[in-house]
């Protein structure tokens, strides 16, 4: 049989977004995020096709089932908590370490209101379980497009079909004024994954990254 190694690359990335003072929208879609998989055994004699070696998918669930498609909430206010569950599925054929990433556009504002009342920003993630992930201390900050980025990694390895959830719901929160929530209208919170092969790359997903994400 004659086999050889091989890199795959997906894609996968969930958008939410604030769109202005009175209006949430929150948009799923798919996008230019690239997930770096380790190698894997390739039959030339029996090919597959390499999205079906490695490869995740996010979605969210609405009342009619699953979805990627965005959603759109009117007359947003302090406290109101809009569900919203990305998870994140291995439809692959083998099991895989995950991470999630968040990124928080209109992060300034969201800092000043948050401390104002002495809140986390990540409060907002609603539902969010660290026993079943692990927020990383690499939280960062780009001042050039004003976005905080926080880093999630997942405890298990995901095995093929499973899932993991991340959040189940946003929540605005309940201290914010009128003020507050129009200096953060406009965010966007953008959610993307990134998945390396669990076999042979360390006891962890943290330690998998690190070694092997270049």
């Amino acid at each position: 049989m004659n086999k050889r190694r091989i890199f795959i690359i997906a894609v996968s990335v969930l958008i939410l977004v604030l769109i202005s003072i009175g209006t949430v929208a929150f948009l799923t879609a798919k996008d230019s995020i690239t997930n770096r998989f380790m190698v894997a055994s390739y039959d030339s004699e029996n090919p597959v096709s390499p999205d079906e070696i490695f490869s995740i998918r996010i979605y969210e669930t609405i009342d009619s089932g699953q979805t990627e498609s965005g959603q759109t909430y009117y007359d947003v206010k302090p406290g109101d908590i809009f569900k919203k569950d990305p998870t994140i599925q291995n439809t692959g054929l083998y099991g895989q370490w995950i991470r999630m990433i968040v990124s928080l556009t209109n992060a300034n504002q969201w800092v000043k209101a948050c401390d104002k009342y002495g809140i986390e920003i990540t409060e907002i993630f609603g539902g969010y379980d660290d026993k079943v992930w692990t927020l990383s201390d690499e939280v960062s900050y780009d001042s050039q497009s004003d976005t905080l980025t926080f880093v999630f990694y997942l405890n298990n390895v995901l095995e093929a079909e499973n899932t993991a959830t991340l959040f189940e719901y946003i929540i605005i929160p309940t201290q914010f004024t009128s003020e507050d929530i129009y200096a953060i209208s406009n965010f966007n919170l953008i959610i993307s994954a990134d998945a390396i092969q669990s076999a042979n790359t360390g006891s962890s997903a943290k330690e998998a990254f690190e070694l092997y994400w270049k």
